[in-house]
């Protein structure tokens, strides 16, 4: 026993040890789980500064961004449910919507006391709750722990009894409101119109070309909508028009499309602000009712 505990410290302390150095092994090992094989040419750079690269052993810090939060889907906010499958089937798939659940239940209130009264953040607020998007707002009942949408008419629900759309718009408004949002964050967001009403997924694409131009926060969008990468395209050129545009939009906005390859791996093309070839993807279901369908 006193020779396994000498064993298991060891091993600890070289964990520690990497975890602390930053060592590229334990991400790429992690991927390589996720992804059930292991990576190849793998890389990551900021402003043409690698942050993950082949040669690297240890993993550079970011710089313009402290903070990421991932959203794949608004059933997160039907966390404490589905935390309850994942223990009864021993997986460890929802470890992300912890992480989300916490911003929704946690303020960041050194942040908070500093733009409380700034006129931007109260401005985003009133977008967020103007008839156009929620026609009201989302808090935190601490004495329930439950998120609840109070209308402008005076009804009060449970975010969890509300459509998928409510809950879409309230983890964005509980995030801004709670001031976690910001020039240093980065908001991944996988197929944010997949539960959306066709005039929200233009409000939606609104609100992510309006936190980016009011505060600076980050997006990473995964979208196969034509309405919300046209939302995007047509609402960045009216924003940002009084700037020098051409040049203003290229610095803040960036279209890139998976193409497929041998071996079902993918290239990402970046083209830029151009959606031309964006949008030829998506004529592909034009096409199959076409087909099935006839002219």
């Amino acid at each position: 026993f006193e020779l396994l505990e000498i064993v298991i410290n060891r091993l600890h302390d070289e964990a520690q040890e990497k975890k602390q150095a930053r060592n590229k092994s334990l991400f790429t090992r992690k991927l390589a789980n996720i992804y059930n094989q292991p990576l190849q040419n793998f890389y990551i750079n900021e402003y043409g500064m690698p942050i993950i690269s082949q040669t690297n052993k240890a993993m550079d810090s970011f710089q313009a961004i402290t903070r990421t939060i991932y959203i794949d889907s608004p059933m997160a906010v039907d966390n404490e449910d589905y935390l309850g499958y994942q223990k009864e089937l021993d997986i460890d798939y929802f470890t992300h919507w912890n992480h989300l659940d916490f911003y929704l239940k946690n303020k960041n209130k050194r942040y908070l006391e500093e733009i409380r009264d700034s006129k931007v953040y109260n401005e985003l607020q009133q977008l967020f709750s103007s008839k156009e998007v929620l026609d009201g707002s989302v808090e935190l009942d601490a004495s329930i722990d439950q998120l609840i949408y109070h209308r402008n008419n005076g009804q009060s629900f449970k975010v969890l009894d509300c459509a998928t759309g409510i809950k879409s718009i309230a983890i964005l408004q509980v995030l801004y409101n709670h001031g976690w949002l910001n020039h240093k964050a980065l908001l991944i967001i996988d197929e944010p119109e997949t539960h959306l009403h066709p005039q929200w997924v233009v409000e939606y694409a609104r609100l992510i070309v309006l936190l980016n131009k009011k505060i600076g926060l980050k997006f990473l969008i995964s979208s196969h909508h034509p309405d919300m990468v046209c939302a995007i395209e047509e609402i960045s050129k009216e924003e940002f028009k009084a700037e020098d545009k051409k040049e203003l939009l290229n610095n803040k906005l960036r279209f890139y499309l998976a193409e497929k390859e041998a071996n079902y791996s993918y290239v990402f093309k970046n083209y830029k602000t151009d959606v031309n070839n964006i949008f030829a993807s998506f004529n592909k279901a034009i096409e199959k009712m076409d087909e099935y369908g006839g002219e």
